[in-house]
């Protein structure tokens, strides 16, 4: 009798704690907005270049703390850029990347980055002037695209397991060692 009480208690509040977990908490807000990034390199080779610009404060004008190509076509230049950039400016609006004004002379990059190609975004949507983007195989020199397709959208972040998902599984668990309990007590 008790172990009922007990356990018809337990479920009470694991059933309300589950109701609060996913009512309260709500969707969870990152601290920074991360963006990819893709164009096409006519300038340097052709071939699609993507890549992803991590660390910008929403609502504010700064620095990345990571510009990293992931992805090129023509098969150079993958990697970090963000070691001793020329330029790096950015400006987020209402989670929209608004400006962007990014050089890293491979020259200049730190050795754990990439040191032996250059790399070059800027894009000013709000104003009349083309966007520009390259990726050149060059330590020293950026070929960049005038007037080049670039695409800059807020990257997908990976949605967290919620806090409460352990317990409601452990309640679960306990739900079905009860059936289990009660079905072998019924054939005795």
């Amino acid at each position: 009798m008790f172990f009922r009480r007990f356990f018809a208690a337990t479920a009470r509040w694991l059933s309300a704690l589950v109701l609060t977990t996913l009512t309260v908490t709500g969707p969870v807000q990152a601290s920074t907005i991360d963006f990819s990034f893709s164009f096409t390199d006519t300038a340097n080779g052709g071939g699609m270049v993507s890549g992803v610009i991590r660390g910008l404060h929403d609502n504010a004008t700064g620095a990345a703390s990571s510009v990293e190509v992931l992805y090129n076509a023509n098969g150079f230049g993958v990697g970090e850029y963000v070691g001793s950039p020329t330029i790096n400016t950015f400006s987020v609006a209402a989670g929209v990347l608004t400006s962007a004004n990014f050089t890293s002379f491979g020259i200049l990059n730190t050795s754990s980055g990439v040191t032996c190609c250059s790399l070059t975004i800027k894009s000013f949507p709000l104003s009349s002037a083309a966007p520009q983007a390259g990726l050149t195989p060059s330590d020293g020199i950026i070929i960049p695209n005038l007037d080049v397709d670039l695409s800059i959208t807020p990257a997908l972040a990976p949605v967290p397991l919620p806090a409460g998902l352990p317990l409601v599984l452990t309640g679960l668990a306990g739900f079905a060692g009860l059936r289990m309990r009660k079905k072998r007590k019924a054939q005795v």
